[in-house]
């Protein structure tokens, strides 16, 4: 993303105030004015941020927006430069991320908050809140993490199979964010026994990186059930940064027994001659009409 100028430009962008920030007189940090951020803030993927800058302790007797200048600055690690991302001096912004603003209602009253709507991963990292009360400047920094909570599938929720036979089960978990992620299976029996399925069952595959930043992950479990399995359920256990507990996805298993194979019958057609025994031979009808057969020893 392009954030407009870096670091060289910082102390000298406010043209407005360029006498006490890049003239004669450099503004140093001074202790009645300060700047009040959080260490560290948890934001939501594609969802509208405010990062708080509370502006305090100023020596003036009120906040006149002609005598305040707000900088915010964003870097993705300390050693890397900083970008600019949004000013406002004298009343007059200036932004340079797309939708970036401050409310200048609410700067008077030493709010110098920071909104970026639908902010993505690639905006994760250090913000800075560099404020100016003339003749007073101080500054904050907060660290914005991201995450994506995932969605999780998990195919077929219930599995029919007769006894000796094979299934897989299938858990795909889409887009989540960060990486770091927790996939087990467990098994709990008719009997109410939990149990960690073992690890020789179970496929799961390298993350796939998306092109937004997000992650996908399948992991697989086979089944060779038998008729004491039956009822069992089967659940796909997913731990992320995103969910407060972990999340159970469960699939019931229902075990037939085997169908037994049908036997071969031969049918004859009605009045038709019936096949002989071994080592028998046919003999001429009596006048009964009625066939006999004669077996040899």
């Amino acid at each position: 993303m392009d954030w407009g100028g870096g670091l060289a430009a910082r102390r000298c962008l406010l043209h407005g105030f360029s006498v006490f920030l890049c003239g004669v007189v450099v503004l140093q940090p001074a202790e009645s004015l300060k700047v009040t951020m959080e260490s560290r803030m948890v934001a939501v993927l594609d969802t509208d941020v405010m990062i708080p800058c509370e502006i305090s302790e100023y020596s003036t007797p009120e906040l006149k927006i002609a005598k305040i200048a707000v900088e915010w600055y964003w870097k993705p690690s300390p050693k890397e430069a900083e970008n600019i991302v949004y000013t406002i001096v004298s009343g007059v912004p200036q932004s340079y991320r797309n939708g970036a603003r401050m409310d200048e209602s609410e700067l008077i009253k030493g709010n110098a908050a920071l909104s970026l709507p639908q902010i993505q991963i690639s905006e994760e990292g250090i913000y800075i809140c560099s404020v100016t009360v003339t003749p007073d400047s101080n500054e904050g920094t907060t660290v914005v993490e991201l995450i994506a909570q995932p969605s999780v599938k998990l195919s077929p929720r219930t599995v029919e199979l007769e006894d000796g036979k094979e299934k897989t089960l299938s858990c795909t978990v889409n887009k989540f964010y960060p990486l770091l992620i927790e996939v087990h299976w467990e098994k709990k029996s008719e009997r109410g026994n939990n149990e960690v399925v073992p690890a020789d069952d179970i496929c799961t595959g390298v993350p796939v990186k998306n092109g937004d930043g997000t992650f996908n992950v399948t992991s697989k479990l086979g089944l060779q059930p038998s008729l004491q399995d039956n009822g069992n359920v089967y659940s796909c256990v997913v731990g992320h940064k995103s969910f407060s507990i972990r999340q159970a996805f469960n699939a019931t298993l229902i075990v037939t027994a085997a169908s037994q194979p049908v036997g071969n019958v031969q049918n004859h057609p009605a009045g038709g001659s019936q096949p002989l025994p071994p080592g028998s031979i046919p003999v001429q009808e009596t006048a009964a009409g009625s066939d006999h057969v004669q077996s040899h020893p």
